[in-house]
């Protein structure tokens, strides 16, 4: 009885070492501390929330994008970063449009140095979708790093959308940011660990 008490203690404390996140966070307007170049927050007609209105423009390389602080952190040891948005596009007479909504992800290191980490793929974009949340991914396992950029370092997420406002005449686009999570590299021993509990466990059955 004590063994198996042991093994289920240690096959339900795997999935807790799983569940640790090296960033975790939630994005709206009660976390503005952590956010930057939102010019401000309104409730939007089409969605129904409140969203982060962007109506700045800047050119395609240089324009303005929302940025999310945290860490620092170390992302080469992250498996995966998560973003969840929500999107809303006004065409150039006002009316909610989808036809060129993507996002653009960057990563900013402790000294200023962006990481491109790419649009979000065909599946994850908002084109022709309509009022909906979606969850862009990136597998950061997979990313090599520029020579200038330090990933043990990173403090920013850039968020940068197809089109943040034109220029003329003008227009408005709206995001929804929910959540924000950068998920660990499981560790060996903890995928090692997981395995032996279940192989334990599996034993102590046979056994009766």
């Amino acid at each position: 009885m004590k063994k198996l008490v042991i093994l289920c203690a240690m096959v339900l404390a795997c999935p807790v070492a799983f569940a640790q996140n090296i960033v975790e966070m939630t994005l709206d307007s009660t976390t503005s501390a952590n956010q930057e170049n939102i010019n401000q927050y309104v409730v939007d007609e089409l969605l129904g929330v409140e969203v982060a209105q962007k109506d700045g423009w800047a050119g395609w390389l240089y324009w303005d994008a929302p940025k999310f602080s945290f860490g620092p952190v170390d992302l080469t040891l992250a498996s995966e970063l998560q973003l969840t948005a929500r999107y809303h596009q006004e065409d150039y007479e006002g009316r909610p449009a989808y036809s060129d909504a993507n996002i653009w992800l960057l990563l900013e290191d402790s000294a200023g140095t962006l990481q491109d980490i790419a649009w979000n793929p065909a599946e994850e974009s908002w084109t022709g979708q309509g009022d909906m949340w979606l969850t862009t991914t990136r597998d950061l396992s997979t990313v090599v790093w520029d020579a200038a950029f330090d990933p043990t370092q990173v403090t920013k997420l850039w968020v940068r959308s197809t089109n943040w406002g034109a220029p003329d005449p003008p227009n408005n686009d709206y995001l929804r940011f929910s959540e924000l999570v950068i998920t660990p590299i499981p560790e060996p021993g903890t995928i090692a660990l997981f395995g032996l509990g279940l192989l334990g466990l599996l034993g102590i059955r046979r056994k009766k």
